[in-house]
């Protein structure tokens, strides 16, 4: 680990395996539309868990850094950058906002239900 950026997202990939052995059949419902990761050069690539927990840390990700919702328009622009690169992200996003932790979020409103609250 060479940065607190990247030990945050290392925790919310293994802390996404323990939510797949955990809720193996809510993960899959969440699933069921994402597509495959395109680039095999990517982590996750051809290994669903791999992607699914890829999905899952980029998603917190970018709820951390858009917890002060400054710019709506171009975080979501970001959310859709994140999802080029792993399908899922912004699926794994919308789910996250609806739990307790990210009750107060800016863009929990636009993530849930499409429109700014």
């Amino acid at each position: 680990m060479t940065s607190e950026a990247q030990l945050r997202h290392t925790l919310a990939h293994e802390l996404a395996h323990h939510w797949q052995a955990r809720s193996a059949a809510q993960l899959a419902v969440l699933w069921r539309s994402i597509s495959p990761i395109r680039d095999p050069r990517r982590y996750g690539y051809g290994n669903l868990a791999e992607h699914q927990a890829e999905a899952a840390a980029f998603a917190v990700q970018f709820l951390l850094a858009t917890a002060a919702g400054r710019d709506p328009s171009g975080e979501m622009a970001t959310l859709d950058h994140y999802e080029l690169l792993v399908p899922g992200t912004r699926t794994m996003a919308r789910f996250f906002a609806m739990q307790p932790g990210f009750a107060g979020h800016p863009l929990r409103a636009v993530l849930t239900v499409g429109r700014a609250g």
